[in-house]
């Protein structure tokens, strides 16, 4: 949902995740897309179809395209082996390209008593052959530029999610911004017969309570 919203040249916070954006005029233009698919019957909901998940739904046959993180892909490899798929990058919106990236990182507690040695274990993990190896173990794409290149040549039908890691925006990482966007996807049910501005307003407040 995220990626139509930036898309459309807003998205639910700025880039740095500093400022709340979600009622922007690019975030209702985005939304408001969705809202068309979706009362056109173009598209659904992954949880609305009987495999409950955009993921199955696909690799049951109950969806012919779903909108995924690059994930997708190591479910259906090892649960769906049979099905036949391309992955594309998204059409770039109203407000030009736009998708989502979920990084995730290492931490390491300044007062330990084994921080270094725990900094040579994340220089270990993020060498580029490594995050390689861990990248297509756990169905993910590599941090670094030079892994991704080397992951790319070795999962070339995969490329489109490397591809948008350029012109993706993190999803909103500030203290209590997951209950906002919680409260938010509450909401998206009723997008069909709803009002995009009135979602993305309430949105809005939510985030700016929590940013300010």
């Amino acid at each position: 949902m995220g990626a139509f919203l930036i898309q459309g040249g807003g998205g639910l916070t700025s880039a740095d995740g500093t400022k709340a954006t979600a009622s922007s005029e690019g975030s209702v233009a985005g939304l408001t897309q969705v809202k068309t698919l979706l009362s056109s019957g173009s598209a659904g909901w992954g949880a609305d179809l009987p495999a409950g998940s955009a993921a199955d739904a696909f690799g049951q046959g109950q969806a012919a395209m779903v909108i995924e993180t690059e994930a997708l892909a190591k479910t259906l490899a090892d649960t769906y082996s049979g099905i036949s798929y391309k992955v594309v990058e998204l059409p770039a919106g109203s407000g030009g390209k736009g998708t989502l990236q979920f990084p995730t990182f290492y931490g390491v507690v300044e007062a330990s008593k084994h921080k270094t040695d725990a900094i040579k274990l994340v220089e270990y993990l993020t060498a580029a052959e490594r995050q390689v190896a861990l990248a297509g173990a756990a169905g993910t794409v590599p941090a670094g530029k030079s892994a991704g290149e080397t992951w790319k040549g070795k999962h070339a039908d995969q490329a489109a999610f490397l591809a948008g890691v350029e012109y993706s925006q993190p999803v909103p990482s500030a203290s209590g911004t997951s209950d906002v966007i919680a409260t938010f996807d509450n909401e998206l049910p009723g997008l069909a017969g709803g009002d995009p501005a009135d979602i993305l307003g309430s949105a809005q407040v939510n985030l700016q309570a929590v940013l300010s």
